[in-house]
This record gives C-alpha cells, sequence and structure tokens, in this order.
C-alpha cells in the first residue's frame, strides 16, 4: 500500500492513496496548530477508487487460419489466485430434501458478478440418502431469466458425492444449478441441506415444480444451500 497524505492549513486537501491492494484501508491525517479553535470543521470529499482488474494469467497466442491469431489464457481464478469454486455449504447438511412429486427441481441460485467469465468443468451433488438403485437425476442450468441453458445426460446417483461433467460449461454471471427429480417413488433419494453454512443468509436454495419457482424456506425448511457445487476449471 503507497500512501500520499498531504495537509493543508485551509482543510481542501486532507490525503490522498496512490494505491491499495487491500478491500479494506484506513488513512489518517493529523494537523497541529498553536491555536485550533478557528477550525470550523473536517470536511473529506473527492475521493475516487479505481479498481483495476487483474490480469489475464499464461495468455498465449498462435496462429490459426493464416491470418487470424487463436488466444488463450487461464479459467477463472479468485484474488488469491486459485481457481474459485462455487461452493455454498460447509461440507455438512443440517437435513435432507427430495422431492415427493415429479417434475420437480431442487437447487441453488449461484450469484456472480456479471463481468466474470470462465467455464464450469463438472457439478457436485452430495446426496445424504438413497433407498433405489432405479432413480434417475440430471442437472439443468438456468441463465438469471430462468432459461434453460444446458441440461446433463441423467445419472442414477450414489449415496455420497456425485459429479456431474459439464462439457465445459461458458459461465457468464449468475445462474441457478437444479436438480431434475426424475424418481420413482421420488422420495427414495435426499439431497443434503445445509442451514449454518456461510451463505445461509442470502438463502440460495430453490424449488421449481415446472411452472412456479420458490424458495425452499417458503417451505419452512429455514434458509439454506443445497450440497450442490459448480466446479470451474
Amino acid at each position: 500500500m503507497d500512501f500520499r497524505n498531504t495537509f493543508h492549513s485551509a482543510g481542501q486537501i486532507i490525503g490522498s492513496i496512490a494505491s491499495c491492494q487491500f478491500s479494506l484501508f484506513q488513512d489518517q491525517v493529523q494537523g497541529c496548530r498553536i491555536n485550533s479553535s478557528a477550525i470550523s470543521a473536517w470536511n473529506i470529499d473527492n475521493i475516487k477508487v479505481d479498481y483495476v482488474c487483474r490480469k489475464a494469467d499464461h495468455v498465449y497466442g498462435c496462429e490459426h487460419s493464416g491470418t487470424d491469431l487463436m488466444i488463450s489464457w487461464n479459467p477463472v481464478i479468485n484474488y488469491t489466485g486459485y481457481y474459485k469454486d462455487f461452493v455454498l455449504d460447509d461440507g455438512q447438511s443440517e437435513t435432507s430434501l427430495g422431492c415427493n412429486d415429479s417434475p420437480c427441481w431442487l437447487g441453488n441460485k449461484f450469484s456472480v458478478d456479471p463481468w466474470l467469465d470462465g467455464k464450469i468443468i463438472y457439478f457436485a451433488c452430495i446426496i445424504d440418502y438413497n433407498t433405489t438403485t432405479t432413480a434417475c437425476l440430471r442437472v439443468d442450468v438456468y441463465d438469471t431469466n430462468r432459461n434453460v441453458v444446458w441440461s446433463s445426460p441423467p445419472f442414477v446417483p450414489e449415496a455420497g458425492e456425485n459429479d456431474i461433467m459439464a462439457d465445459s460449461l461458458p459461465l457468464h454471471g449468475s445462474f441457478y444449478a437444479m436438480i431434475h427429480w426424475q424418481v420413482n417413488p421420488p422420495k427414495e433419494v435426499y439431497m443434503g441441506y445445509d442451514t449454518d453454512g456461510p451463505y445461509t443468509s442470502a438463502n440460495p436454495a430453490w424449488i421449481y415444480d415446472g411452472t412456479s419457482w420458490k424458495k425452499v424456506s417458503d417451505y419452512g425448511f429455514g434458509r439454506g444451500a443445497f450440497t450442490l457445487r459448480a466446479m470451474p476449471g
């Protein structure tokens, strides 16, 4: 962090921050005069905060079709330099939920900054309880307007983590990842539901019946997130 502080007795310029790499900062300016009784007010204005985007990592290009140049770079990373996983639960579910009627979708809304682009390599769905080997589930992805943009092949879930490949699904801002219950009988498969995790207050869990969308908390289960994760790469 590089500070440049200046103090003018007129109080018009009290400080500036040349650059800051932290999300929070504090800048303190002190003045000392023989008699300060004439100071009527301290004013801070003309503050401007500029955000500088992290440069692309491992950018390289190769010739493509004669005059065209193919540019490639690393996928989405977070501010610490590691791949950003979209995990809304804390790894421990307090309860488990399933669908009693079909059609039915259970899942999370992943709120993503609109400028964040990347791709989803796979989804990880943690099933807490399964008593059938004939259940058929599917991952459906919806955009912010709740239009289907991708669907996985059907899969038979197992108790524990189920990884569903996403075919490098392009990521452009917020999305819904929903598990489509195609189970007979439906209630024999339950997905974990976390009610005390880091995103409980955001309440990202949704249920969709093919017609209307509702928060899972509207059914009295409390605020929370499903153990359904999106894994970029």
